[in-house]
């Protein structure tokens, strides 16, 4: 296994304690797993620059500090374009892999990229610097959805980014009788339907959540105390909007027959909304800590007893399909073309898979040649199940725009 301008999926990666890490891991285009010095990585990412960029005596620029460790941002001219340096710490990127400081890091420079000066950046240019760095780290399958959607499945939420859908199945009481009387005993929420609401990112910067009532004039609404969401009218609320919506559940979730608990954020499903990155972060402490944003942005909870939960859609053999985030490249083919991986492999299938990304961002001598294209994703010949996780390379989480291909037959 040597170096490769496609995604590399494998089941094992060297460490610098001397051992291999059990994965499987997701290696970008470009990154050298056999290199055993553990080098920092360096990406080159075009477009983003600002006019003032360079010119800014280096208010564009960005250093460690604080909790930021890993990552730092400087601008070199080449070819008379300008393009972002990426300089990232070899600290927490390679085995034994501290996940959790790498992303604490990464967060600490997103925020750094916001505060930027507006001259540095184009219009969206933080955004696009995350996502390739996102598609440029090796990281294991769990950290692919992490670093890309702020999927954090210990603390139970996940960033509502555009080209997302929000799915919300809903839950209405359905009263009978008193519980004293015949049927009674019946009163219960139940499930009454879904909502498929679409992530987009308005004019004015804001998330908005559909495409026609964004373009009206946001309509007044005095919100409930504590403020809760039944629908698409409530989202769309004048100053309910904001440039950051996060996803998150709470630790409790009430059974189908309470109706004692008085309805809050603490014991349903909520949206965070937040105007900046550390606002969102600090909201989302405060509501993990007490079920609250504690006056920092907003927590629109879901009235009823709502389910929600982001999709996004990948091409399967030229058609769009709608799946849930999480869903694995073993669930698409099981699930959609009812063929098991085992058919997959001893069959005469063959199965592809493309991925957006830029596969030359660990390479500063093309990175004017290759724009940001579908890559292959290659997996190793042989499978191998993780005896800790369970995980074999099938079971890869799919990324928003994936394309997949697969022919033959049984």
């Amino acid at each position: 296994m040597g170096i490769s301008n496609q995604f590399f999926a494998c089941a094992t990666l060297k460490s610098r304690d001397g051992n291999t890490a059990d994965g499987p891991f997701l290696l970008p285009p470009g990154f050298d797993p056999n290199n055993e010095s553990f080098p920092p990585l360096t990406l080159f990412i075009p477009q983003v620059a600002g006019p003032g960029s360079v010119s800014g005596l280096g208010a564009c620029t960005i250093s460690p500090n604080g909790g930021n460790t890993d990552f730092a941002l400087t601008w070199q001219a080449k070819q008379g374009n300008t393009y972002a340096t990426v300089n990232v710490s070899p600290d927490h990127i390679y085995p034994p892999v501290d996940s959790n400081g790498l992303w604490d890091s990464f967060n600490r420079f997103r925020q750094a990229l916001e505060n930027l000066p507006p001259t540095c950046l184009v219009s969206g240019g933080a955004a696009i610097i995350a996502n390739r760095i996102a598609q440029a780290l090796p990281l294991s399958y769990a950290g692919t959805s992490r670093f890309a959607y702020g999927l954090d499945a210990a603390s139970r939420c996940v960033d509502l980014l555009p080209g997302m859908s929000l799915r919300v199945d809903y839950g209405t009481y359905q009263y009978i009788n008193p519980s004293t009387v015949v049927g009674g005993n019946r009163n219960a929420y139940t499930g009454t339907g879904s909502t498929r609401f679409q992530i987009r990112r308005r004019a004015d910067g804001f998330i908005g959540f559909n495409a026609f009532t964004d373009v009206l004039s946001s309509f007044q609404m005095v919100m409930a105390n504590p403020p809760q969401i039944s629908g698409l009218l409530d989202l769309e609320a004048r100053g309910n909007n904001m440039a950051y919506c996060r996803l998150i559940y709470p630790p409790q979730i009430d059974n189908v027959v309470t109706t004692k608990t008085a309805p809050d954020g603490s014991r349903n499903v909520t949206l965070i909304m937040a105007d900046t990155l550390a606002h969102l972060e600090t909201a989302t402490t405060n509501y993990i800590e007490n079920g609250s944003c504690g006056g920092v942005g907003q927590c629109l909870f879901f009235s009823g007893r709502c389910a929600a939960y982001p999709e996004i859609t990948v091409m399967l053999n030229g058609s769009p399909v709608i799946v849930p985030l999480g869903t694995t490249l073993k669930d698409v083919i099981a699930t959609v073309m009812t063929v098991s991986i085992d058919e997959v492999q001893n069959g005469s299938f063959q199965l592809l898979l493309w991925r957006w990304a830029q596969p030359s961002l660990l390479d500063s001598d093309q990175g004017w040649n290759v724009g940001y294209t579908l890559t292959a994703v290659q997996f190793e010949s042989t499978t191998t199940v993780n005896s800790a996780t369970g995980l074999s390379q099938w079971d890869l989480p799919l990324a928003m725009g994936d394309y997949i291909q697969i022919s033959g037959s049984r």
